[in-house]
């Protein structure tokens, strides 16, 4: 399942009220777009791009840099920080606890258009945890 959550990506350890906010923004996009589906109970695959915007006060060169992904946003939020709070907001919702989540990536980018863009999707060990026949570990 894919859904999109419209706004600057935050962190748990974000001003508290604005993460819970946020999180709670998280829950809503996902209840939407995973409908009366129950919560899977095996292992989860979860991944987190993170669109953050891009500094008006930047240099018009360096801002059409970041729109390109020349520039990555490595001094705004830890994206495990984000990716944290995603997990957290989908536990009972996607999944029953975060503690599933055994398969993570996540990518920071700038952009016009912030957002997170969420995908998750239970764990398919020969897909997902294969390489030349091995299990990776």
């Amino acid at each position: 399942m894919r859904f999109v959550v419209d706004g600057e990506p935050m962190g748990s350890r974000s001003l508290e009220v604005w993460a819970k906010a946020y999180s709670q923004r998280i829950g809503w996009k996902a209840i939407g777009a995973w409908g009366d589906r129950k919560p899977m109970e095996e292992g989860v695959r979860l991944e987190v791009d993170m669109y953050f915007p891009i500094p008006e006060s930047w240099p018009k060169d360096k801002r059409v840099m970041a729109g390109k992904s020349i520039l990555s946003p490595f001094g705004k939020y830890r994206g495990g920080n984000v990716f944290e709070t995603v997990a957290d907001a989908l536990a009972g919702i996607c999944y029953k606890d975060s503690k599933q989540v055994v398969m993570g990536v996540f990518r920071k980018f700038y952009s016009n258009q912030p957002r997170a863009e969420i995908r998750v999707e239970p764990i398919s060990l020969s897909r997902d945890l294969s390489f030349d026949g091995g299990i990776l570990f």
